[in-house]
């Protein structure tokens, strides 16, 4: 299937705004217990507001099945280890570095961390490890056999979304004959077998969200054949509404079984995800020249955001005691403001030294390959 190369912005300014939702999540419930007896909880209506982190892996693993087939990155003009290759520096080179770097940040914040060591905050630190784990965190198979939350509890979603390149050549070769239902039909599939008892890991989220990236190849492959086009009015108005939505749900304002055809939350954000990102493809967005540049920036960023929020937010921890900030209004402003800006700072570094050179890298050495392939391959 010939793919055309084609430049969304606006998916790449929702990835950013994914990647801050998930900072919004994480400080909302960094804030929300108190570490010393002196201290006291704090609690934001805005916070809580934002406070769609789920929602927002789910558009990574959508977002990341669009972008794929949209910007010609995906193997239905090259060959699979061609793909692999560059999805691989793309991806584990960052991780890997970061994982070294809450490991080392863990012996720092075992050392001087007072509070309850079963806080979300503080357990991803404090856990305890074997050499094991840190070989099965590294290979991104640590949700086959468990154990989860170490190091870092947001890296739950990496080897999620590492596996679903695994199976990316089958949904092209699925939607190379059978159309856009294939990939459709193919994440269906995968999740009835999981809800059957076929499909059991440690961790089944791969499973569960399967559908997200599915949906997202098949989006990308509609966008290409269409020219329609929805209404910046009516991508205003869905859009809100879905997230409206998101926002009475996890603040329990809804529960999820007001949703009857819906069998869990996870499944909930997944189909918002697959829904927001389908507006965003089909409307033609236009943001002011200064603010699309920066959410353009934020959302090249936003992998880094993801990688090292969490470090962030955990040392800022260290410091409510440290500097006796036990105001619930000057703690919450001190989580969340430096939460912003110092992840910003460690994110860009990370993009700038890290995933951009390791990205060229990975350039490199597929081309290597594919000039390899053709010296080998028989003159006819």
């Amino acid at each position: 299937m010939a793919t055309k190369k084609i430049n969304l912005v606006q998916l790449t300014w929702l990835r950013g705004l994914a990647a801050f939702w998930v900072i919004c999540s994480h400080v909302n419930r960094a804030a929300e217990v108190a570490y010393t007896p002196q201290d006291t909880a704090s609690n934001s209506v805005i916070l809580s507001i934002l406070n769609l982190g789920t929602l927002g892996v789910a558009l990574f693993f959508t977002l990341s099945g669009v972008t794929l087939l949209v910007s010609n990155q995906g193997i239905s003009t090259e060959s699979p280890l061609r793909f692999y290759i560059k999805r691989f520096f793309r991806i584990w080179p960052a991780y890997f570095i970061a994982l070294l770097v809450y490991i080392a940040a863990g012996f720092l914040f075992r050392e001087w961390y007072i509070g309850d060591p079963g806080l979300w905050v503080a357990e991803q630190f404090m856990k305890e490890y074997s050499g094991a784990d840190v070989v099965l965190y590294s290979f991104l198979a640590f949700n086959f056999s468990g154990p989860d939350g170490l190091f870092n509890n947001a890296f739950w979603s990496l080897p999620v979304e590492f596996q679903y390149y695994l199976i990316f050549p089958i949904l092209i070769l699925l939607l190379n004959y059978f159309g856009i239902a294939g990939p459709l039909v193919f994440g269906a599939l995968i999740y009835i077998a999981y809800r059957s008892g076929l499909l059991d890991l440690h961790s089944n989220l791969v499973f569960i969200f399967a559908f997200t990236f599915c949906s997202g190849i098949s989006i990308g492959a509609l966008y290409q054949k269409l020219n329609f086009r929805f209404s910046l009015l009516f991508f205003s108005i869905a859009s809100t509404f879905i997230i409206a939505l998101n926002v009475l749900l996890v603040n329990e304002i809804v529960p999820i079984e007001a949703f009857v055809f819906i069998p869990s939350e996870w499944v909930f954000f997944g189909v918002s995800a697959v829904a927001l990102v389908a507006l965003a493809t089909f409307t033609e967005i236009r943001l002011p020249s200064t603010l699309q540049k920066f959410m353009v920036h934020y959302g090249d960023i936003s992998y880094s955001t993801y990688l090292y929020h969490n470090l962030v937010i955990g040392f800022l921890v260290l410091g409510i005691p440290f500097w006796g900030i036990y105001d619930p209004t000057a703690r919450l402003l001190y989580l969340f403001l430096p939460t912003l800006l110092i992840t910003y700072f460690l994110s860009f570094l990370s993009y700038r030294f890290i995933e951009l050179p390791f990205m060229k890298l990975g350039r490199i050495v597929s081309q290597k390959n594919l000039s390899l392939h053709r010296l080998r391959k028989p003159e006819i």
